[in-house]
């Protein structure tokens, strides 16, 4: 089975750590993966995008083809991601998108309060992409609890692995899927 992922923000926003972990939870669960991102290094706030590519066969292709999730935290990416988009493609946008056309695109979108949710719970608006990683990975359905621990634990230690797998389980506990 393949799964593709596609993550649009502005830089800052925890896009590429987003892949990056969403890739290491998928390679603990012995499944092939390949990230790719492209971003503006030259200013915080340009455009930041991860591809995801998961397969539990090999991966000939690295390239997100056809999204089976898209997640997005702005809307300036989005118009550029269509092409990897098609009918079964669910597009989780956080809420702050409800007024930018993303619905424009054709698509199943699912709204989620992703910076809000970070900023209430756990006072930090900075986790916001790891409650975005807890419902898309809930969305997919392939990966346990057990597994995205074992990711963040490779990545954060003491009080961030704490914030960061918190933010994480509001979003599983919160997924609609």
């Amino acid at each position: 089975m393949r799964r593709e992922v596609y993550i649009v923000g502005s830089g800052g926003q925890g896009v590429v750590l987003m892949g990056a972990l969403l890739a290491e939870a998928y390679a603990l669960k012995n499944w092939n993966v390949v990230q790719t991102v492209v971003y503006d290094a030259a200013q915080r706030g340009g455009l930041a995008r991860a591809e995801v590519v998961m397969s539990d066969t090999e991966i000939y292709y690295p390239k997100v083809r056809k999204a089976d999730v898209v997640v997005a935290f702005s809307s300036d990416a989005l118009p550029g991601a269509k092409s990897k988009m098609n009918g079964h493609t669910v597009i989780l946008a956080d809420e702050s998108l409800r007024d930018k056309g993303v619905e424009s695109l054709g698509f199943k979108v699912v709204y989620v309060p992703f910076e809000r949710w970070a900023r209430e719970e756990l006072h930090s608006a900075r986790v916001m992409n790891m409650v975005a990683l807890g419902y898309c990975l809930k969305t997919l359905g392939d990966i346990s609890l057990e597994e995205v621990e074992m990711a963040l634990k490779e990545r954060f230690k003491g009080d961030l692995f704490k914030l960061n797998m918190a933010a994480v389980k509001i979003g599983l506990e919160a997924s609609e899927f």
